[in-house]
């Protein structure tokens, strides 16, 4: 998952221009659609980016994904302005 979530980053350098966006995650082992990942990963960003970035120059995005037994935890906050 850290080597995913390594190019997830790399490849929203582009889309992100002046904002930043760090991501945590354990070493964790998952089965799942990439492609899906990447659709839910790329929109969360670019929603942040065109609507809670509106009028400011360098906002933050963090991203950080825990598991336990049962369940994948991500948690999305962004600097922007909205919910």
């Amino acid at each position: 998952m850290k080597n995913y979530l390594a190019e997830v980053s790399k490849a929203m350098k582009r889309l992100l221009g002046s904002h930043q966006l760090f991501i945590q995650s354990e070493n964790l082992n998952l089965e799942a659609n990439k492609e899906i990942l990447w659709q839910i990963f790329f929109n969360l960003i670019e929603n942040s980016i065109i609507h809670g970035f509106e009028n400011i120059n360098e906002g933050t995005i963090h991203i950080n994904i825990v598991a336990d037994e049962d369940e994948l935890i991500i948690n999305y906050q962004d600097s922007g302005c909205g919910i």
